[in-house]
């Protein structure tokens, strides 16, 4: 199973990114930041890591970034300003 995880290069998504992988699911690194994205896939020793650059002003990047997933893990907030375009894109 593909998850994909939203703002997975903060301090709650790394840990999301890093419990998936114990568990033996297939993260999808979604978030702003590409160096960031990679920092935490290498932490979390994903060898050939997922790795999607989408910004929430960015609908349509978001949606596609999102798009062949199987769930979606939205970590970052605050969640009242920042989960409507997550969930839209979804």
């Amino acid at each position: 199973m593909r998850i994909a995880v939203h703002g997975a290069s903060g301090f709650t998504g790394s840990l999301v990114v890093t419990e998936l992988v114990r568990r033996g699911f297939t993260p999808v690194l979604v978030g702003r930041d590409e160096t960031r994205l990679r920092a935490v896939a290498a932490r979390a020793a994903i060898p050939d890591p997922q790795i999607r650059v989408a910004r929430l002003d960015d609908i349509d990047a978001l949606a596609a970034a999102l798009a062949d997933t199987d769930a979606v893990i939205n970590t970052a907030g605050p969640f009242t300003r920042w989960g409507e375009p997550v969930v839209r894109a979804a």
